[in-house]
């Protein structure tokens, strides 16, 4: 496996890569995961056991799977960011007042991330997985999020192109500049199952002005869930009113 770049440590992108792979595919050997890596089957051992030794890798009856170490690392950056600490009590008192599963989430770079969820009432955990990583471009939350960064934010994103994920998918720079100025006069995005067909919600921007942290409260239901019929009506009102005493009580903290 070649570096990516000249600035990078191809032995450290290949632990992630070792990592991530894991991830994907489970408790796994050490001869299907070289196999499927295209790697020496020492290499990756050694990968592994060094992994092991440090805690990020469990070892059971000669399979491998991601260790629990990862979760601390997740909880303290999670715990040390501020549109966590003050926004979790918020999608809290949201699932109270519309009985639905509320997800918060936050812009990193050019993406976006599941930051918490409460009342998982559609089992939805497998297709909005907390900590995983999302396009923009392509569900409720990731355009409530360029709703509120800049033009110059929305058009390298676009240039850097819009792959589809649904044939719901927003893929032409041109529609997408028009759904984030929608998104700006409407105060709230829609998604139709963009990211995942089985999914729809609401979202609302929320700003840290404190930090620069862009995130999003939404409210998520299942495609052929009659709760479908509220997203663009009381459901919106409400996670418009959330993330506007999110973002104040954040201006003033």
């Amino acid at each position: 496996m070649e570096s990516g770049s000249n600035r990078t440590v191809g032995a450290v992108e290949t632990a992630f890569a070792v990592v991530r792979e894991l991830e994907a595919r489970g408790p796994c050997g050490v001869t299907a995961l070289a196999d499927a890596m295209d790697l020496p089957k020492s290499t990756v051992h050694k990968h592994l056991a060094t992994l092991v030794d440090e805690g990020y890798v469990r070892r059971r009856d000669g399979r491998y799977r991601v260790g629990f170490k990862f979760l601390q690392h997740g909880g303290v950056v999670r715990d040390r960011c501020r549109l966590y600490t003050f926004g979790r009590p918020k999608v809290e008192s949201l699932v109270d007042d519309v009985s639905e599963m509320v997800i918060l989430s936050i812009r990193e770079g050019d993406r976006g991330v599941f930051l918490f969820r409460s009342n998982d009432r559609y089992n939805l955990k497998e297709s909005l997985p907390m900590g995983a990583r999302f396009n923009l471009h392509s569900n409720g939350a990731g355009k409530a999020m360029l709703a509120a960064s800049s033009d110059a934010f929305v058009r390298d994103l676009a240039d850097a192109g819009l792959p589809a994920e649904t044939p719901e998918t927003i893929t032409d720079p041109d529609v997408l500049f028009a759904e984030v100025e929608r998104v700006r006069e409407a105060g709230y995005a829609l998604n139709h199952g963009e990211r995942d067909s089985g999914v729809q919600a609401v979202s609302a921007p929320i700003r840290d002005a404190a930090t620069g942290d862009v995130g999003a409260i939404s409210i998520s239901v299942p495609s052929g869930s009659p709760a479908v019929d509220h997203l663009d009506g009381e459901y919106a009102e409400a996670v418009q009113r959330a993330a506007s005493e999110l973002t104040l009580q954040l201006e003033h903290s």
